[in-house]
């Protein structure tokens, strides 16, 4: 079977991402949502999740801190 190779952030990595405070309010607004209890994440949460993941990859692809790493399934 043929290896599969992602890209990984380096261990310990430590990345430098530029947050601004809509990005931080939007955060900290659905962390408190999760501490309220509601059952699940809504669709603009996890857009906003995941955009912020996205350049959080970015960032740390551009800083030289990802490794390829093979994986099994």
């Amino acid at each position: 079977m043929a290896n599969t190779y992602v890209d990984v952030i380096k261990k310990d990595a430590v990345i430098n991402v530029p947050f601004t405070t809509n990005d931080v309010s939007a955060l900290q607004s659905i962390l408190i949502k999760q501490l309220e209890r509601k059952v699940s994440i809504d669709d603009k949460s996890w857009d906003i999740i995941e955009e912020i993941c996205h350049r959080i990859d970015k960032c740390a692809k551009d800083q030289n801190l990802t490794e390829s790493k093979s994986i099994e399934f």
